[in-house]
């Protein structure tokens, strides 16, 4: 059964310290917090995108890790710590076009167990240097790697089955223990920006993304773009999505889940919201997306659909699917109101909502332009924030907002990210709601441009 209350966040958040990387300087070394809804907000260029995949890499860089080390025959264990460093460093070069940046940076990232990781560059040397929480910690992995190692040795000199069963045992194990040494269990996806032209163009990319790694084996992070490994790593994500949604469309997954009835009407709420945002109801049959109208008489395929139907699928697929299963889940959503009415990105923010209040361990990251999303979530936090200080006014609460909705100020993280570098906490603590600055100054721009105009044209 699916218990909606809005979550009270644990003090032992997880934060990053970003100091002169890219756009953000940072001198006054504000750490952003990473709750279970993080907003970033501000300019185009100010570094939303770069704090938001900052962010991805600490929390992507466990499963990076468990993969070297189970699939790279040159690791050893003389050199062990020199080999995760590589794996690090690799991977941030990866995300992060590191040879073009000119100013040294520190960068620090504290996990849910109260250690930190961090990465500093060195300008002159044009070196990029790790450093790990402890010795211990770097020595648990190679506890937990050395059997394995062992075992696919033996495998590459003589096959056996016993052999076979004891590597894939000790294989999971080694993921996890890599994974779990974080303190992390979480799965991390970045959605990005511009998403539709993934879904307009998939096979074309699939195929790309194929080619691309087949002449490049034996270095997996050599990427042209910065932005290749996220969506290659997002197209892999849509496989796995589309085969959860092969029996057809969310109706039919809800009747093979056998969701609890008290469960029901949340779900069904859900699908409002769906229809609503994709104005129309989506299937998957025949190897084929379609967006019916709601009639159901006619229909286009996916990949002809409207750019906004095209950005917000996938999403909507997601969130779906990690309320189903409830899963610890890490996720950035760049931008999710992109080519949205304000219906529609009324609709997204509470779909986003719900997940975020689905799993104490989840956390969502939000790079957003748009005042439409800040509104609606200073309502969900005024909501909590009435329930908790009169409880008795719940039922009337709920008639305007529905719990599900509702999210305790401890739960959500808020930041403005300037021109100067500088970066803003965002939550109005006095009031329980997010301060959009910049979008209230646009609005009283053009809002006293219209006073002037109407006194022009009284005279």
């Amino acid at each position: 059964m699916i218990f909606w209350l809005p979550l009270l966040l644990i003090e032992d958040m997880e934060t990053i310290l970003i100091q002169n990387f890219k756009a953000i300087k940072n001198t006054a070394k504000r750490e952003i917090k990473i709750a279970n809804l993080t907003i970033l907000m501000g300019e185009q260029a100010t570094g939303k995108s770069t704090v938001a995949k900052l962010v991805y890499f600490f929390k992507k860089l466990p499963e990076e890790m468990g993969f070297e080390l189970l699939n790279n025959s040159e690791i050893n264990s003389e050199n062990f710590e020199k080999e995760l460093d590589g794996i690090a460093r690799r991977f941030f070069e990866t995300l992060f076009d590191f040879h073009t940046i000119r100013d040294n940076f520190i960068i620090t990232y504290r996990y849910e167990n109260n250690f930190y990781l961090r990465i500093h560059s060195d300008s002159r040397k044009g070196e990029l240097y790790i450093k790990w929480p402890t010795e211990n910690f770097i020595m648990s992995i190679k506890d937990s790697w050395i059997p394995y190692n062992i075992v696919s040795t033996k495998l590459k000199n003589g096959y056996n089955q016993e052999s076979y069963v004891n590597e894939d045992r000790l294989s999971i194990q080694l993921f996890k223990k890599t994974i779990g040494s974080f303190g992390s269990n979480q799965r991390a996806v970045y959605f990005p920006a511009s998403r539709n032209i993934v879904v307009s163009m998939e096979n074309y990319l699939i195929d790309i993304f194929s080619k691309f790694d087949g002449n490049n084996r034996n270095n997996r992070h050599f990427y042209v773009s910065e932005n290749d490994f996220i969506i290659r790593n997002f197209i892999k994500h849509i496989q796995i999505i589309k085969n959860r949604f092969r029996r057809g469309g969310f109706y039919e997954i809800i009747d093979s889940e056998k969701i609890e009835r008290s469960d029901s009407d949340i779900f069904k709420e859900f699908i409002k919201w769906v229809e609503e945002i994709l104005v129309g109801v989506y299937n998957y049959s025949d190897s084929e997306e379609k967006l019916y109208s709601t009639s159901l008489k006619d229909y286009v395929f996916l990949e002809n659909a409207s750019s906004g139907q095209q950005e917000s699928v996938r999403i909507i697929q997601d969130i779906f699917l990690e309320v189903l299963d409830a899963r610890p889940t890490f996720r950035v959503y760049e931008e999710p109101e992109s080519h949205l009415s304000p219906v529609g990105q009324l609709g997204i923010i509470q779909l986003i909502a719900m997940l975020a209040n689905r799993n104490p361990d989840n956390q969502i990251i939000i790079p957003t332009h748009t005042p439409y999303l800040l509104y609606e979530i200073s309502n969900m936090l005024k909501a909590s924030a009435i329930v908790k200080s009169n409880p008795e006014l719940k039922d009337e609460v709920s008639k305007i907002l529905k719990p599900y909705y509702w999210l305790d100020l401890e739960s959500v993280s808020a930041y403005q990210l300037n021109r100067d570098g500088e970066i803003e906490d965002a939550k109005d603590l006095e009031y329980q709601m997010i301060d959009g600055e910049l979008f209230d100054r646009v609005t009283n721009e053009t809002s006293d441009q219209f006073d002037k105009l109407l006194k022009l044209q009284g005279t």
